[in-house]
């Protein structure tokens, strides 16, 4: 069995390393002098939850005074939870990529590089748009098309200039001839076999 490897650094960490800040440990219970009683810094039934335990609000200057604060404060919430877990699941795709990149780096050998982690992202997810438009009865071809489609790369043909080397001509003709005939002009046919099949009919 492997050893565990490291995970790979989020955004704010590796943020955090460039800047030198250093992360100090606080206490998970904070004394609350409204009630007299410990309770959690941060999580179910915090000290400071969203506000919505206040009894009377003080309206900002300069806001609407008939807007509800408390309503605004849980939407407030609302947009960093929903905030907070986009940033999650961004930083569970780059380290996908990142650990799928270092796997490849590792079976040829090199060094992993995190600088292409987007680029191979955004390409993986453009192959995997053309798999999906290929992957009906008519192989995309009467899909209705959307605006910003990605078109398939085809092969692009090279053909041979017109005007070419009399030498160079020669020998493709006679490649093919080769293929046809033969390399040293041994027979294609079998004689007595056709010999025979004719004697039968």
């Amino acid at each position: 069995k492997s050893l565990p490897k490291p995970k790979p650094e989020t955004r704010w960490e590796k943020f955090a390393k460039a800047k030198g800040i250093v992360k100090r440990k606080k206490d998970r219970m904070v004394f609350d002098e409204a009630t007299g009683d410990y309770k959690p810094r941060w999580g179910y039934k915090a000290i400071n939850d969203d506000g919505s335990k206040d009894w009377i609000i003080e309206v900002p200057t300069g806001a609407n005074p008939m807007e509800d604060q408390y309503e605004l404060r849980r939407d407030a919430k609302k947009e960093r939870i929903d905030k907070n877990e986009k940033r999650q699941q961004r930083n569970m795709e780059e380290a996908a990529v990142a650990t799928k990149m270092d796997q490849k780096a590792v079976n040829r050998g090199d060094r992993p590089n995190m600088n292409n982690a987007r680029a191979l992202k955004r390409k993986e997810l453009e192959n995997q748009i053309l798999i999906s438009k290929n992957s009906t009865a008519s192989a995309g071809k009467f899909d209705a098309a959307l605006g910003g489609d990605l078109k398939p790369r085809g092969v692009k043909r090279q053909f041979a200039p017109n005007i070419t080397d009399t030498s160079k001509e020669k020998a493709g003709n006679m490649s093919i001839l080769n293929k046809i005939v033969g390399k040293n002009g041994e027979d294609l046919v079998n004689v007595r076999k056709a010999i025979k099949a004719t004697k039968r009919q």
